[in-house]
C-alpha cells in the first residue's frame, strides 16, 4: 500500500525539470544500492552527488562519468564499514540498513477526481519516531479517551485561519472496530485517513453538528476514501449547506459537502457499534445546529453551539438570534449533567457544570 521513495526531505517538491527528475532517479538508485552493497560510504556518496546535482545542474556527461568513477572506487571499500549503518524497522516493513538520522519518506497518489497528485504522507525517524510519524504539516491527532467501551480522539483545528478548519472528532467502538467522524474539516482529512489506518478501524459514519464549511469541507474527500461510510447531517441545515456561493470556497481546500445519506433531527439516536448518541437540536448558530450527547460516557459534542466561557456567533445568513442560541443551551441541554465533558468545534474542551457557573452568556440576569 505504501511505496518507499528514498531518503529525501519530507517537504521536498515533486520533480518536474530534467535535473530534478534525474536527481530522484539517483535517489532511487541510492535506496537500492544501500541495501545491496556493503559500503556505507558509497551509499552516502551517491546521495551527496544527487543533492549536488539538484543545486548545480551539472552537464549530463559529467554526471554519468562521476557516477561511473564512484562505482569503481566504492565497490572496493572495506566490508566492515557496514557497521556505520543502523537497523530500523518502519511500520510493518522488513528491517533495512539506514543512516541513523535518515527519515523514510513515503508517498501515496491522491486523486480529487480531476487531477492525481503525489503527496508526502508519512516519514519516520529512529530518534523521534513518535514526533514525526504523521503526515508532514498535519496536526497530530490527540487521544482523549481510551476505555473498554469507547475510544475518542480529536483532530485539532489549525491556528492558520487560511486553512479554514475546526476540531474534528473520531469515535471508536473497541469491540466492533467501527468508527464515527464528527465534523471533518478539509484540513484534517489526511490525518483522519492516517489515523484510521493506524487504528485499523472502519469509518462507518460521518456526521455533522451543522453545515458550515469549516466543519463539512472534508466530507466529500472522506467519502471518496471511505465510500461505505454513511453521511449524516442536520435536517434543517441540509437544504442550504450544499449550495454555498463559490466566493465562500475562494482560497480554501474545502469542498462543498455532498447530499446527506441520512438526516438527523431532535431525539434521534445515532449508533456507531454499541455506542449510541442522542441528537439534541440547538438552533442558533445555524437554524439546524445539533449536539451529540452520550449520557453513559458523559460526553457532549457541541459543534459551534457552546464553547469554553462563550457561545457561537449568530451573524451568518443561516443563523437565528443570540437570544435563540442562549435559549437552546439553557433549555435543550438542561438534562445534560454537570460532570459531562463538552467538546466544541473550536477552542478548549470544558464541562457543562463549569459553563453553567462561569459562562457569561448563561447567567441569569
Amino acid at each position: 500500500m505504501w511505496s518507499k521513495v528514498g531518503t529525501v526531505a519530507p517537504t521536498q517538491i515533486l520533480p518536474c525539470s530534467f535535473a530534478e527528475s534525474l536527481t530522484l532517479n539517483l535517489l532511487l538508485c541510492h535506496e537500492t544500492w544501500r541495501n545491496k552493497l556493503t559500503s556505507a560510504r558509497m551509499a552516502r556518496s551517491v546521495k551527496s552527488l544527487a543533492e549536488k546535482i539538484m543545486r548545480c545542474k551539472f552537464n549530463l556527461a559529467v554526471i554519468m562519468l562521476a557516477i561511473f568513477m564512484m562505482l569503481l572506487s566504492g565497490c572496493s571499500s572495506d566490508k566492515n564499514k557496514v557497521s556505520e549503518m543502523d537497523t530500523v524497522k518502519t511500520d510493518g516493513d522488513n528491517e533495512q540498513e539506514v543512516d541513523e538520522d535518515a527519515a523514510f519518506v513515503e508517498y501515496r497518489k491522491i486523486s480529487d477526481g480531476k487531477n492525481t497528485a503525489i503527496r508526502v504522507i508519512r516519514h519516520t525517524n529512529k530518534k523521534e519516531a513518535e514526533k514525526t510519524d504523521y503526515p508532514p504539516e498535519a496536526q497530530p491527532y490527540q487521544q482523549y479517551l481510551k476505555r473498554e467501551t469507547i475510544e475518542m480522539y480529536r483532530f485539532p483545528e489549525y491556528s492558520d485561519k487560511k486553512r479554514f478548519s475546526s476540531h474534528s472528532y473520531g469515535i471508536i467502538d473497541p469491540k466492533t472496530k467501527q468508527a464515527m467522524i464528527i465534523d471533518p474539516g478539509a484540513a484534517s482529512v489526511r490525518m483522519i485517513q492516517f489515523w484510521a489506518e493506524q487504528k485499523k478501524v472502519d469509518i462507518s459514519i460521518i456526521a455533522l453538528t451543522h453545515g458550515h464549511l469549516d466543519h463539512s469541507g472534508g466530507v466529500k474527500m472522506l467519502k471518496r476514501a471511505f465510500p461505505d461510510a454513511v453521511f449524516y447531517a442536520p435536517e434543517k441545515d441540509a437544504g442550504w449547506m450544499t449550495k454555498m456561493s463559490p466566493i465562500q470556497l475562494s482560497g480554501s481546500i474545502s469542498q462543498l459537502p455532498p447530499k446527506p445519506d441520512q438526516l438527523l433531527k431532535d431525539g434521534d439516536i445515532l449508533s456507531v457499534g454499541q455506542i449510541a448518541f442522542r441528537i439534541i437540536e440547538t438552533p442558533g448558530h445555524t437554524v439546524g445546529s445539533i449536539c451529540f450527547w452520550q449520557s453513559k460516557e458523559k460526553l457532549l459534542f457541541s459543534g459551534d453551539t457552546l464553547f469554553y466561557k462563550s457561545i457561537g456567533t449568530t451573524r451568518f445568513e443561516n443563523s437565528l438570534t443570540k437570544l435563540d442560541l442562549i435559549k437552546s443551551i439553557k433549555t435543550k441541554l438542561k438534562k445534560v449533567s454537570d460532570d459531562t465533558k463538552v467538546y466544541p468545534g473550536h477552542g478548549k474542551s470544558t464541562e457543562m457544570g463549569f459553563e453553567r457557573a462561569n459562562n457569561p452568556y448563561l447567567q441569569n440576569k
